[in-house]
């Protein structure tokens, strides 16, 4: 499932000047040299932290940055607030403890995300393994961050005040340790004013961006329909992949189909031919037992899987609308 945020509503006509000349100079560049020293004084964008980059792989990290900034820009005017900026981008996912020992290998296909560090919060915006933009947004407040460690396989960690720890995942390798220095930033400079209620991450509309509760299936600002996350678990359940299909998630759904295509041949179809076909013995009830137990537990995994994933985020019912 590929999309554009340029399609996601832009900046409203009663942006303020300094951020609409900002968009504007960005969306006018040709490289992310014309931007250095060029943001106003309200500009949302520090183009200075952006794009700092020494040496030839340190450019064409920034020369990355630069072109998902652009294309994140129609999103990004919209959804920043009053005084905040945005002074990181990267690409990558945070997962759970238990994701990343358990289920990292779907994580890469299924919750790939580029990463926007700004002054109040992370966005996620995810895109697919070819670096395309999908529908599906969240975010997670700087408030709700405790603490930021490296785990003892090189990860980044975040605690957070409700007591989840998340890790980045499939970050970079040259951007680990600029990652790492910012997320310590966010510990060391807490926002100001009282701290909210603990909270994780929070999913945010794709259609317009706004706040959505986790198990709205209509966002309340504009009425966009979500797919849900019970009819993907039992279309996979029924047929491993359908429910990745069912929620846009096409090329993990292939992957999946195929995959249980050739369990079901290998472990049905070819045992209950081979008898008619040789004359050899037909399989025993014990095989059968085996085999129907195998392959139970195959659709009830992946069934399991489409659910976990279907409810970490809001996947739109038109996608293209």
């Amino acid at each position: 499932m590929g999309t554009s945020f340029a399609a996601w509503p832009g900046p409203d006509r009663g942006t303020r000047p300094a951020i609409a000349y900002a968009s504007e100079t960005l969306q006018a560049a040709r490289a992310y040299e014309d931007l250095i020293g060029r943001e106003p004084k309200e500009s949302p964008y520090d183009f200075a932290r952006l794009f700092a980059a020494e040496g030839r792989f340190a450019r064409q990290r920034a020369r990355f940055r630069f072109e998902q900034l652009k294309r994140l820009d129609p999103a990004l005017i919209r959804l920043l607030r009053p005084g905040e900026r945005v002074h990181y981008v990267t690409t990558g996912a945070l997962l759970t403890v238990a994701e990343h020992f358990f289920t990292e290998w779907a994580a890469y296909y299924l919750e790939l995300s580029i990463i926007v560090f700004t002054t109040q919060r992370l966005l996620f915006f995810g895109i697919d393994v070819r670096q395309r933009l999908r529908p599906l947004a969240s975010q997670l407040p700087h408030a709700a961050v405790a603490g930021v460690r490296s785990t003892w396989d090189g990860y980044c960690q975040l605690r957070l005040h409700n007591g989840q720890r998340l890790n980045f995942a499939y970050v970079p390798r040259l951007d680990r340790k600029v990652l790492r220095e910012r997320a310590a930033e966010i510990v060391a400079a807490p926002p100001p004013g009282p701290t909210p209620a603990p909270a994780g991450m929070e999913q945010l509309c794709p259609h317009c961006l706004a706040l959505v509760p986790d198990a709205a299936r209509v966002c309340p600002e504009c009425g966009a329909a979500y797919r849900s996350p019970r009819v993907a678990a039992t279309l996979s359940g029924l047929l491993p992949g359908a429910g990745h299909s069912y929620l846009g998630q096409r090329g993990f759904a292939g992957f999946a189909m195929g995959g249980a295509a050739l369990l079901w041949l290998g472990l049905v179809i070819v045992p209950w031919l081979r008898p008619l076909v040789t004359h050899a013995p037909p399989a025993r009830l014990g095989y059968w037992l085996l085999a129907a137990g195998v392959l139970v537990a195959v659709h009830a995994l992946d069934a399991a899987l489409t659910l976990h994933h279907a409810r970490k985020g809001h996947y739109l019912v038109h996608p293209d609308a």
